[in-house]
């Protein structure tokens, strides 16, 4: 049966070692899979950016996953208006430039927003029509393609479930498959868009997977927390609400999801000074204290957030960031921190 054609299928359970796994990604990368869209480099990079939502079974839904899909395509096909298939496609266009051109032609506005500003209800409706019609091209055909190790699914039930062998293997090699995906996508688009479209047209992939606004997060730490929350994660010191800033503390450019557990106010020179960096581990402690406090809350913040965490799985994440050569912190540990 064609892989665009398989509605639901389960991974196969065979032990896999680090080496088959990267033989399954780079028959992905090879000439060797059908590419008349861009749709798989897409899917890949919606998948490595939510494996760190996953909840503890290792499930997540496939309505995440491609409202990820819709917003990085929204970026590239109406900001930078980069074609998305080849000449294969006899209309010259993928299906999901006809569902944008469909709502732009209703408000013309839309054309000149970016995808966050857009109103939700609007959102629901573009990120609801671009599930239903391209699932049927992308789950199917990247499951066949993997030989069936990568995950189950089921597009009726609406579901992605990992091969924990295979999830262990993203999450510790994501930064490294994105530049990998990033170089066969970026291959595939000057083939098919003039050279005026593909300028720095790296930095345009790379952009698509744009930063939420982390006010709320803000206001829930400083107002609704202990005391401690008021002061910088870092070093201790007092900080006036507006001049707080949210770092993550794994680096977003490796874990490119907000979560509460990830997150901690600080002030804006350790923000800036740590930067894209990781914290020597007795901070990682003081976070697991933190985040063991407020998994005994019940406010739904809490609970929408910390429904994919565990103790063991910061440490993997953490651990997995350190493997991927993010450099450490160097700062002076301050007086009265509690690890």
């Amino acid at each position: 049966m064609a892989g665009w054609e398989i509605k639901e299928a389960q991974f196969i359970e065979k032990y896999l070692l680090e080496e088959d796994i990267w033989k399954m990604f780079n028959y992905i990368f090879s000439s060797k899979t059908v590419k008349a869209t861009s749709y798989k480099f897409v899917f890949l990079k919606s998948i490595i950016e939510c494996v760190y939502d996953v909840n503890l079974e290792g499930k997540i839904l496939l309505t995440d996953i491609f409202a990820r899909f819709t917003r990085i395509y929204w970026y590239l096909i109406v900001k930078h208006n980069l074609r998305q298939c080849t000449k294969a496609i006899r209309s010259g266009k993928a299906s999901i430039n006809i569902i944008f051109e469909k709502y732009i032609k209703f408000d013309q506005q839309l054309m000149f927003c970016e995808y966050d500003s857009i109103d939700d209800n609007i959102k629901k409706c573009i990120e609801s029509e671009v599930y239903a019609e391209c699932k049927e091209y992308v789950v199917g055909a990247f499951y066949n393609d993997t030989g069936g190790s990568v995950y189950s699914f089921s597009l009726r039930e609406n579901y992605i479930k990992f091969n924990p062998q295979v999830l262990s293997f993203i999450q510790k090699y994501s930064n490294v498959l994105l530049k990998l995906n990033y170089f066969e996508w970026i291959s595939f688009l000057e083939k098919n868009n003039s050279g005026e479209s593909c300028y720095s047209i790296a930095s345009k992939l790379h952009e698509a997977s744009k930063r939420t606004n982390l006010t709320l997060y803000k206001d829930f730490l400083y107002f609704n927390t202990d005391e401690e929350e008021t002061r910088c994660f870092y070093c201790n010191r007092a900080i006036a609400y507006n001049k707080i800033h949210v770092d993550h503390f794994i680096p977003w450019s490796f874990i490119k999801s907000d979560r509460l557990w990830n997150l901690v106010n600080s002030c804006p020179v350790c923000n800036l000074s740590k930067s894209d960096k990781l914290t020597e581990k007795y901070f990682l402690d003081k976070l697991i204290n933190r985040d063991e406090k407020l998994l005994l809350r019940n406010e739904l913040i809490i609970v929408k957030d910390f429904n994919v965490y565990s103790k063991e799985r910061l440490i993997n994440y953490y651990n997995a960031a350190e493997f991927c050569g993010f450099k450490k912190w160097k700062t002076i540990k301050p007086k009265g921190i509690m690890v």
